[in-house]
């Protein structure tokens, strides 16, 4: 799976020129509940917390404001409690994640531009409004067992482009992303609502 995921990531970027890339940075909080899979005592809940770093590349639509940045990422997530619980359960992902970016405000602008000219309307042309696929391939282990699960998931979120410097973009996101989970082994069902708050950082070259 992960090498699915790469090879479909950097065959889609040898389509393209060369542009913008960036790295990712962000903290995740999650709900998951889990079907005919008792954790611990009988329960099929638990929350998390964790966080996730990626490389991403820039490709946009000519004459319409929309941009998509396909990301693959490694996130690694540790459950904080099941019912009361705090056991010794680590998570680990490897992910392909497929984003939208939709500029409202500038929906008909063409900012082919230097980053940095976002500036002079930041809320014009930085804020953006997103929508989301990902797939994962998640890997838990406990002191006892270890499993493997396929992910699939979708969401939103919402961002505002800041120009740091012609080369530098950094962006606030905030993401919302609901999984579904199949287990390997067994097919079990569950999913996860997850929450995503951090940095995108986005690097121009070509224009230095």
């Amino acid at each position: 799976m992960k090498i699915l995921f790469l090879s479909t990531f950097f065959s889609l970027l040898s389509l393209f020129g060369f542009a913008q890339y960036g790295l990712t940075g962000q903290y995740i909080s999650g709900n998951s509940v889990y079907g005919d899979i008792p954790l611990i005592d009988g329960a099929s809940t638990t929350t998390s917390a964790g966080y996730l770093v990626g490389f991403n590349y820039w490709l946009r639509l000519k004459n319409t404001r929309i941009e998509f940045f396909p990301e693959v990422n490694f996130s690694e997530v540790n459950p904080t409690s099941i019912l009361g619980f705090q056991p010794d359960f680590q998570l680990r992902r490897w992910g392909l994640t497929l984003p939208a970016s939709f500029y409202l405000f500038d929906f008909k602008g063409d900012c082919d531009c230097p980053t940095f000219s976002k500036q002079n309307d930041l809320f014009k042309k930085g804020f953006f409004l997103q929508l989301l696929i990902s797939g994962q391939l998640e890997r838990s282990q406990t002191d006892l067992a270890k499993s493997t699960q396929q992910n699939l998931g979708a969401g939103g979120g919402i961002g505002l482009d800041i120009g740091i410097s012609d080369f530098l973009t950094l962006t606030p996101i905030f993401q919302y992303v609901n999984h579904f989970v199949s287990t390997k082994e067994d097919q079990n069902w569950g999913s996860t609502d997850e929450f995503r708050a951090g940095i995108r950082l986005i690097f121009r070259p070509d224009y230095r």
